[in-house]
């Protein structure tokens, strides 16, 4: 693997380690909550070490109204309708003087001003009671004050023309230094959470773009990035620092449709990574109710899909709770629950979907903030998965260059070779013309003696030389079949699928393998296209097949090939049979040159061993419990881009 991957790799891990460690360090030093049902209980809350949890139920509500401290002073006071769309909010606290206290909180749907002892200290968006000046503002604040009497009036003035309603959201009134804290803990956390997700999305959406077009990490890049502008908008309110003039209902909007995104880039991600697709009918159900909630977000005024938060957003954590088993079902079903991967995906699947389920149900109390965890857990396991994945894909990308550097080295000697074959062919049959011409000579001499009746020295010389002739012919015979047999002549390499071979194998043995009643039957398993030269890989199948067939009777002679599941980027072939087996001393010879238990030249196998080596695979035998079988392997191609 290039050393800029590795140190790119090791950074993101890194990233996403230190980031956790901060964020749940951060997370738990964060101050204990509790909430304060009336005004009188604030009095038994240590607001220098704890935060009071003020919500509505904790003093006065004044529906339809929207009065000032000035109209509480004259004691103008009166219920409006709960209808209309804006009210008055007030409490009076029991204070410390001179007590500098801090109080934070957020808007959610609406607008929002804020009184405390009577001075407007916060305004977000604009309050009105009329639905045209009306303008919704989504943020987080943090007020700061110094009570100046025993008792602290806080008045809260807001609307939510746009929404179907405006329940005020808990505040958090504490002592200045507690909620700085809390403040500066909640930005760190914001800060971690999203800028490890935005590091993620852009990570792996680099290595993909860079050539890496494995397409689980360009939906783990989206699910990252949708999972970081939902915790913008949602959670951290901080997309107004990044776009201060984004329109509410447009950011309302991106705030639903990027939680539906996340989920579904989580899908794709799962489904990418455990390589099988989902059935027809549940792409049909998938994109019909993610297209119709997505829909429905898009172009409903946010007024109305208010009013259906709850029935649309339960039916699309029903379709993803279905989505996440049905994951999980697929998984154990094509046994792929034994690959470390496939549990990682599972496993973080399955959580996210127990904990949007929690939050579902806690979401109006909000006494679990998981969403963030799982979210964590998530990036964090599939981030070291891929990442590790990848590495172990760049060794395998660098051990196959070197192979095919060696073999582009093999291919230049035996190309070599060829030449040298060549020439000394030629001169093999150059320098066989001499002795041959000798022999017909003195051939003829000896014939006309004979026929004469002559046998003299003469004779027996004719004789010795023919004798001495021939002897240098056999020689060079010899030589030329010691070349034919030791050399491996260079290859033309071509692409072709597995099973074609095992189909051509199987016409030639079958009426060879049928003489001593044997059969033969072909298995084929998933396996993608293998590089080899066809000729000789044949060869070397006929042979394994006349090898079995000579030691077995009655019997079954097996060929069979699969993708490798141990050796990356290679074919594995077996060739099986059930007959006698081979002997112990045997397997440690079977491939030696002229090595032979049944009287042969001991060739067969010696050839079939050079066939595969050159094509840079490997080849063994051993026995099994009905007979014996050998595996080879060949390389196969590089699957092409989706």
């Amino acid at each position: 693997m290039p050393k800029n991957v590795k140190a790119a790799s090791a950074c993101v891990l890194f990233i996403i380690i230190v980031s956790s460690f901060f964020y749940l360090l951060t997370a738990g030093t964060m101050p204990k909550y509790v909430d304060v049902m009336t005004s009188d209980e604030i009095a038994a809350v240590d607001l220098s070490k704890e935060c009071a949890c003020i919500g509505i139920s904790s003093g006065e509500y004044y529906p339809g109204r929207l009065y000032t401290p000035a109209d509480f002073a004259k004691g103008d006071i009166s219920q409006g309708s709960a209808d209309d769309k804006y009210a008055t909010f007030r409490i009076v606290l029991p204070l410390e003087k001179d007590i500098t206290y801090g109080l934070s909180g957020e808007t959610a749907t609406y607008a929002q001003q804020i009184y405390i002892n009577g001075k407007l200290l916060n305004e977000v968006g604009t309050v009105s009671d009329n639905a045209d000046a009306f303008i919704p503002v989504t943020d987080r604040y943090t007020l700061y004050f110094t009570p100046q009497t025993d008792t602290t009036e806080i008045l809260i003035r807001h609307a939510w023309f746009n929404h179907k309603s405006g329940t005020i959201q808990k505040l958090s009134l504490a002592e200045a230094p507690i909620i700085a804290a809390n403040d500066r803990a909640q930005i760190i956390c914001d800060g971690l959470i999203t800028g490890t997700l935005l590091a993620m999305a852009i990570f792996f959406f680099g290595m993909f773009m860079l050539g890496n077009r494995r397409y689980s990490m360009l939906w783990f890049s989206l699910s990252c990035f949708s999972a970081a502008l939902h915790y913008l908008i949602y959670e951290s309110k901080q997309i107004r620092v990044l776009l201060p003039y984004l329109d509410w209902y447009i950011g309302h909007k991106l705030e639903n449709i990027t939680n539906i995104s996340y989920f579904v880039f989580i899908l794709l991600f799962a489904f990418s990574v455990l390589g099988f697709r989902p059935h027809r009918w549940f792409v049909t159900v998938s994109a019909c109710t993610v297209g119709s909630v997505a829909l429905f977000y898009i172009i409903a005024p946010s007024y109305v899909y208010s009013y259906f938060t709850i029935p649309v957003g339960a039916v699309f954590m029903a379709y993803f709770i279905f989505a996440a088993v049905y994951t999980c079902v697929m998984t154990v079903k094509q046994k792929l629950i034994r690959y470390a991967d496939s549990v990682i995906v599972c496993v973080t699947v399955a959580a996210t979907a127990a904990v949007n389920i929690v939050e579902s149900l806690t979401y109006f109390t909000r006494v679990l903030y998981l969403r963030s965890y799982a979210t964590i857990l998530f990036v964090f396991c599939n981030a070291v998965m891929l990442t590790i994945n990848f590495s172990r894909t760049e060794r395998s990308l660098d051990e196959s260059l070197r192979r095919e550097l060696e073999a582009a080295r093999v291919n230049e000697a035996l190309e070599k070779l060829d030449r040298l074959k060549t020439d000394f062919m030629h001169n093999i049959a150059h320098e066989m013309k001499t002795p041959l011409t000798v022999m017909s000579g003195y051939a003829q001499l000896t014939e006309k003696q004979i026929e004469k009746n002559v046998v003299n020295d003469e004779t027996l010389s004719n004789l010795e030389t023919i004798s001495s002739e021939a002897q240098r012919l056999s020689d060079m015979v010899t030589k030329l079949l010691s070349v034919s047999h030791n050399e491996v002549t260079a290859m033309e390499l071509g692409r072709f699928k597995a099973e074609d071979i095992l189909a051509d194998a199987a016409a030639v043995c079958r009426p060879i393998l049928a003489k001593r009643g044997n059969r033969l039957i072909t298995e084929v398993y998933d396996c993608p296209d293998i590089i080899a030269n066809h000729e000789t890989l044949l060869q070397v199948l006929i042979n394994l097949a006349v090898n079995s067939g000579r030691h077995t009777e009655n019997g079954t002679v097996t060929f069979s090939v699969k993708g490798g599941e141990n050796v990356d980027g290679f074919a594995v072939f077996t060739v099986s049979d059930t007959g006698t087996g081979i002997s112990d001393e045997a397997l440690s010879h079977l491939f030696d040159k002229g090595y032979s238990t049944d009287g042969g030249n001991g060739l067969g196998l010696y050839i079939c061993r050079d066939i595969i080596e050159s094509m840079g695979g490997t080849i063994s035998a051993e026995n099994k419990e009905d007979g014996a079988v050998f595996r080879f392997t060949v390389p196969c191609g590089k699957e092409e881009e989706k």
